[in-house]
């Protein structure tokens, strides 16, 4: 049975379940392809059972491509810097990480490559922060 990832694809959104499926979770990792994941969204909608068995540490230390997102900010009560916080609170996650999570997350944005740039140009700022 194949899985239904395009390899030619830029990202996924959630994408949680990939870890229960060994041919999905290679596909997105060989291919590159980056995860936009809402832990807190995925906590309320029961993709994961608790914050804490959200996947996207293992994800992000496997070489998978992680992005951190909010979702829906208004329904799930949360913004980028609460759910940020929250995620390298739960994950005891470093600077380091952060930094290659925001990188990935300005990489694998739908914006202009001028937009991409004014973003990279704050990488200096995570790191000395």
């Amino acid at each position: 049975m194949g899985v239904g990832i395009n390899p030619e694809g830029e990202r996924i959104g959630h994408g949680v379940h990939i870890k229960d499926n060994e041919q999905a979770y290679s596909a997105v990792k060989d291919h590159t392809i980056a995860l936009e994941l809402c832990p807190t969204s995925n906590v309320q909608t029961k993709c994961v059972n608790a914050f804490d068995d959200h996947p996207i540490r293992q994800f992000h230390k496997d070489g998978v491509i992680v992005t951190i997102n909010t979702d829906n900010r208004t329904v799930s009560d949360t913004d980028m810097t609460r759910e940020v916080e929250k995620v390298f609170d739960t994950f005891e996650l470093t600077k380091e990480d952060y930094r290659q999570i925001y990188m990935n997350s300005v990489d694998n944005a739908f914006a202009s490559e001028e937009v991409k740039q004014h973003l990279r140009s704050f990488e200096s700022d995570i790191i000395n922060h």
